[in-house]
């Protein structure tokens, strides 16, 4: 994986979480805000690899194709972009933050 590719390059922090609870098979769910919101595995596991620590996607990307393998598609950075699209959905669901 390129880990300098632009617009990858945005930090990300997860918000606090109550109740986050994770499924055996990676599905997620958790309170925020007197919601309960239900994640796919993918996105469940996003929010475990960003954790308590603000990241960039890049690691996050490169921790998901060492777990799941690369995505199909013959795009370039198809992981990054693949990764990109859940933490866009996370952060539309405001389960995460852009800080820069």
């Amino acid at each position: 994986l390129d880990y300098d590719v632009e617009p990858f390059g945005r930090t990300i922090a997860r918000r606090e979480l109550r109740d986050f609870y994770v499924e055996d098979d990676g599905a997620a769910a958790m309170t925020l805000d007197g919601r309960v919101l239900a994640l796919s595995a993918l996105a469940g596991r996003i929010m475990t690899l960003i954790g308590d620590t603000p990241t960039t996607l890049a690691p996050v990307a490169a921790a998901l194709t060492d777990e799941f393998g690369e995505p199909p598609g013959d795009m370039d950075h198809q992981a990054m972009r693949l990764a990109d699209d859940v933490v866009a959905d996370l952060v539309g669901s405001a389960l995460l933050d852009h800080l820069d």
